[in-house]
């Protein structure tokens, strides 16, 4: 996954990601949850390649620190259905045999 800054200052992040809209559309969700998240939007450049340029306005806080803030929430509610759905399968497995 490649990432690149194109523009940051105090309220505002903007990059380019090699993503489509899976992960952007996750992203800007869930950003746009945080009470200090003015706005939070994806562009892709070209329906056929999956490069999207994300921007992220905040009131007061650093768009950095929202951001990690926001995918440290994601990475953990994934692990959280991991683990359920290991628990599920390791039942249902048991069941089989």
């Amino acid at each position: 996954m490649n990432i690149q800054i194109l523009k940051i200052n105090d309220e505002e992040l903007v990059f380019e990601i090699d993503e489509g809209h899976t992960i952007c559309n996750l992203l800007c969700k869930r950003l746009l949850k945080n009470p200090s998240v003015k706005f939070a939007g994806y562009n892709i450049k070209h329906p056929l390649t999956p490069v999207s340029i994300i921007t992220i306005q905040t009131k007061d806080l650093n768009p950095i620190n929202v951001l990690e803030e926001v995918i440290s929430e994601i990475c953990s509610e994934l692990n959280e259905v991991k683990s359920v759905f290991y628990e599920v399968s390791r039942s249902e497995n048991e069941k089989t045999n």
